[in-house]
């Protein structure tokens, strides 16, 4: 494949129409993407892996940023790459067992890791492996810091750890609880953890020791979000209570339920959170005041939510999932916009694209990509085995019709 362009590409930057040519020639087979590999199947490997490296930085002149969306087998074994013409390529990392997976601020690279104690950070474009951590033991979760520079570990039994991407070297720790859970703040010199019991720490990055605790819940706490500003965050609970907390832990604002808090979210403006309890039902809360708004019911047979999530982009509108493979998108007043049920049966996961624009769910019959706001299916990869977690980034990736004239946004919109 490198022959094709390495003898005029090693003194001169190679022309579009060389580069789409090579492109063409090598994944013609993902021109269409119905036709793209399910996981049963081998997937040739991106372009850019493929191509000489003293060429690769010419070809990402040409080569704009688009979604990507990330898809991780039932099994948890391999991790693969979705990219405007179907399938861009498969992460496998030997005996990598796959837990979760995050895109890399700000973009072009992925990480995925194992709770038996490893991550890995790929590059999206090409495909190759870029860095590789050996924690120290079993771990409960893996973040990335804002910055893309770092991560947060739930080290099992040793507290937090915070590694380097680029060393793979641990930079400090933390004399923590048994965290399983961990939420780095916009900032990222804060980093909030909970496990089981009731109470939240917030941990000081740069000092290394622990900022503050929060004492409120009586029992589990499930999950937790930073608002915009990064001076406040939202927990919820078994106990059937959210708390807003202030900077120094304090209590800002109780919300109450008659049951379990399974998951809440942040709206973009940080006027509106959202509360989900485990008989479906999704409030709207005012921030500043923890006053209800609105109240609804997630559409769907079960009730059993998969998560709601806001969008990034407006501060208005809250998508609802569940397991049944319905979801709503719905206003923070209660009226719902689209109701859907004709995604796959049994969605595992959802995730909204960095711009608000897309819906990813993935489940047991594959994976859907969905218009946000107008409800619309823009397309389904159906023949997939069991997908597990899903997630959208942005990277940089090439296909037969991206190259010529055009003005990008920052979210690979033309």
């Amino acid at each position: 494949l490198g022959e094709a362009l390495r003898s005029q590409a090693l003194h001169r930057r190679p022309r579009p129409e060389d580069v789409r040519g090579v492109w063409d020639a090598a994944l013609p087979a993902l021109a269409n993407p119905d036709e793209a590999p399910g996981y049963g199947e081998e997937v040739p490997q991106a372009i850019g892996a493929q191509l000489p490296p003293e060429l690769v930085r010419h070809v990402l002149d040409f080569a704009p940023y688009r979604y990507l969306v990330a898809s991780v087998r039932d099994d948890g074994e391999q991790v693969t790459l979705w990219g405007p013409k179907g399938a861009h390529c498969v992460l496998r990392s030997e005996g990598l067992v796959v837990s979760g997976i995050e895109f890399v601020p700000p973009a072009g690279q992925i990480l995925s890791w194992s709770a038996f104690g490893f991550a890995v950070v790929w590059d999206t474009f090409s495909c190759v492996l870029l860095h590789e951590l050996q924690f120290l033991g079993a771990v409960d979760c893996v973040h990335v810091f804002p910055a893309g520079d770092r991560v947060v570990v739930c080290e099992k039994h040793r507290g937090l750890g915070i590694w380097s991407i680029a060393s793979g070297q641990r930079l400090s720790s933390f004399a923590a609880h048994d965290a399983s859970f961990a939420e780095v703040f916009p900032s990222g010199d804060r980093v909030v953890t909970w496990g089981l019991g009731g109470d939240l720490f917030v941990w000081d990055v740069a000092a290394g020791k622990l900022a503050c605790r929060c004492v409120g819940h009586e029992t589990n706490v499930y999950v937790v979000r930073v608002l915009p500003g990064g001076d406040r965050w939202l927990s919820g609970g078994q106990d059937g209570r959210s708390f807003i907390w202030g900077s120094s832990c304090e209590v800002m604002q109780e919300m109450r339920h008659e049951v379990a808090v399974v998951d809440v979210a942040v709206l973009a403006d940080g006027e509106h959170v959202a509360t989900v309890t485990a008989d479906g039902e999704i409030d709207v809360w005012s921030s500043a005041t923890g006053g209800m708004l609105s109240s609804m019911r997630a559409y769907g047979s079960l009730m059993e939510i998969v998560g709601v999530e806001a969008f990034p982009g407006g501060g208005e509108v809250l998508v609802a999932v569940t397991t049944d493979g319905a979801f709503t998108v719905n206003s923070t007043s209660g009226e719902t916009l689209h109701s859907l049920a004709s995604a796959p049966e049994w969605v595992l996961d959802v995730s909204i694209a960095p711009g608000g624009d897309m819906v990813v769910t993935c489940g047991n019959q594959g994976l859907n990509v969905w218009d946000a706001r107008s409800g619309a299916k823009l397309y389904g990869i159906d023949h997939l085995d069991d997908c597990m977690l899903v997630g959208v980034g942005v990277g940089r990736v090439l296909d037969s019709s991206g190259f010529g004239c055009g003005a990008w946004d920052e979210l690979g919109r033309l």
